[in-house]
C-alpha cells in the first residue's frame, strides 16, 4: 500500500512460518529480520481450526478462501492468497499464486517483485 509516498508492507503468520523453513540458517535469520523489521503482520482473512495459531486469523463464511484456494491443494497459498483480499496490492515472485489471486480477486494489483520495484519508483518518482 502506497500513500502519500510511504508504503506500508503487510505480512501473515503463514509467510513467517514459510521463512522460518528456510533451511539456511543464515538466510532464514536474515528473512526474518527483514521481515520482523519493515513489514506489520495482519490477521488472515481466514481461521482454520488446525493450522491457524489464536488470535493470528479471522472468522468468515469461508467463501474468499474457496475462491483463493481453487483446484490447489496448496492451503499455505491460499491462506496468503486471501488475506490480500482486502489490500491494494498483492507482490509475490511465485507466478501460479500471483495468477490465481489475479483471477479470482481483479481489484487487487498482483505484481511480482521487480514490478513492485517499477511500481515504488513510480510512485515517488514526483517527491
Amino acid at each position: 500500500m502506497i500513500r502519500n509516498g510511504d508504503i506500508e508492507i503487510l505480512t501473515t503468520y503463514k509467510v513467517i512460518q514459510q521463512l522460518e523453513q528456510t533451511t539456511n540458517e543464515e538466510t532464514r535469520k536474515a528473512l526474518l529480520k527483514c521481515c520482523k523489521d519493515l513489514a506489520v503482520e495482519k490477521p488472515a482473512n481466514v481461521f482454520l481450526l488446525d493450522d491457524t495459531p489464536f488470535n493470528k486469523g479471522r472468522l468468515s463464511d469461508g467463501a474468499d478462501f474457496i475462491k483463493a484456494k481453487g483446484n490447489s491443494k496448496d492451503l499455505e497459498d491460499a491462506i496468503i492468497g486471501v488475506t490480500s483480499v482486502d489490500e491494494d496490492c498483492f507482490v509475490t515472485n511465485d507466478n501460479q499464486l500471483r495468477k490465481r489471486v489475479q483471477k479470482q480477486f481483479p481489484k487487487v494489483k498482483c505484481l511480482d517483485f521487480q514490478g513492485f520495484v517499477k511500481e515504488i519508483e513510480y510512485e515517488t518518482r514526483d517527491e
